[in-house]
């Protein structure tokens, strides 16, 4: 498989999951742009970079990944798939620091905002 058809289905993976967590996903496949999917539910917006596998950090993307979701109120998250089917999400919590060892991140989980049972579909 090659590189990008890996990343287009991981991709497609975390949204099936987010959506499964109650969230509107919108996708931007082939975007070269900070982010590949925005996944929104009331009172809260995420901010996607997907990585295939274990997420490569690089200082130029978290960064821009941060700025634009600071600026736009949204949640900046790293998504990948360290382990065999296994999404792992974690929260860009500040700027990177060019060639520090640390990055800014915290694990995160999708129920942290659950979404309202008024707006819930009925079963």
């Amino acid at each position: 498989m090659t590189s990008y058809r890996r990343g287009l289905y991981r991709e497609k993976g975390t949204a099936a999951q987010l959506g499964q967590d109650g969230y509107f996903v919108i996708e931007s496949r082939g975007s070269h742009g900070p982010c590949d999917l925005v996944a929104i539910k009331i009172g809260q917006v995420l901010a996607l970079q997907v990585k295939g596998g274990e997420a490569e950090l690089r200082h130029e993307w978290v960064n821009e990944l941060y700025r634009l979701s600071m600026a736009c109120g949204m949640i900046p998250l790293v998504a990948d798939w360290p382990k065999r089917g296994t999404l792992r999400l974690r929260r860009i919590t500040g700027l990177h620091v060019a060639r520090s060892p640390s990055w800014p991140l915290a694990p995160f989980t999708t129920d942290e905002a659950a979404m309202p049972d008024a707006y819930r579909e009925a079963p």
